[in-house]
């Protein structure tokens, strides 16, 4: 079932953590204030720890024993290619093709909106709106982008959401 390597990987850190927080809970303001701190750990630390050890079975099984389906690997491409074999077709065309812009959908931020642009290397009309505004300093630099991006794609699917 498990082996040895995955085992001195996971139960130091399951203990870390349930030693740690009993330690977290027992120097709280409130029981340093009583003066009896030093028997505070043993009552507060030990369901923190128990539950931090019972907690080892549920990771193991959520995570597949910390084995990826798909094997250990650096690509972040790998992924995609698993899931959404055609969009790796059309960004492997993209990464050949002679360099453009790319008008992708606009979308949250940690989504799958920008995969293309990111994963082709091609430029981007409009990223993760939200990232764009932290690190560009404010929304001025992005102009009307969002809605004109929207105007093109509704012009597109030929149901346009606001008149020109």
């Amino acid at each position: 079932m498990a082996d040895e390597y995955d085992l001195q990987v996971l139960l130091p850190g399951v203990v870390i953590v349930g030693n740690s927080s009993s330690l977290w809970i027992s120097n709280t303001p409130a029981n340093v204030q009583r003066k009896t701190w030093d028997r505070i750990p043993v009552r507060s630390g030990t369901p923190c720890r128990v539950c931090s050890y019972l907690s080892f079975p549920c990771l193991w099984t959520k995570t597949n024993g910390f084995k990826p389906v798909t094997g250990f690997n650096l690509d972040g491409a790998a992924y995609f290619e698993q899931q959404s074999p055609d969009d790796m077709a059309g960004i492997r065309w993209l990464r050949d093709a002679p360099p453009g812009v790319v008008v992708e959908a606009v979308g949250s931020s940690y989504s799958e909106y920008g995969r293309v642009a990111t994963l082709s290397g091609q430029p981007n009309v409009l990223g993760w709106p939200g990232h764009e505004s932290q690190w560009r300093g404010g929304s001025a630099e992005m102009g009307s982008r969002q809605p004109d991006i929207e105007l093109i794609y509704a012009a597109v699917v030929g149901r346009s959401k606001t008149t020109p």
